[in-house]
């Protein structure tokens, strides 16, 4: 399970890719950056991670 959410936030109880031992596994979500973001992977193994941002949203002129 692999959790990324604003930096300095509370984490969510939501992952955003869930994979086993030895998987490649991708997945696109929309996360708030701010000043950067978080990154919580919930096991004892390791994995290598590479985080690619694809766009941002601005808001409306109101």
């Amino acid at each position: 399970m692999l959790t990324l959410y604003p930096a300095g936030g509370q984490r969510p109880t939501a992952s955003n890719v869930n994979f086993v031992a030895g998987e490649t596994a991708s997945n696109a979500t929309v996360v708030a950056v701010g000043s950067g973001i978080d990154l919580f992977h919930n096991s004892s193994g390791t994995s290598h991670v590479i985080v690619d941002q694809a766009g941002y949203f601005i808001a409306a002129a109101s």
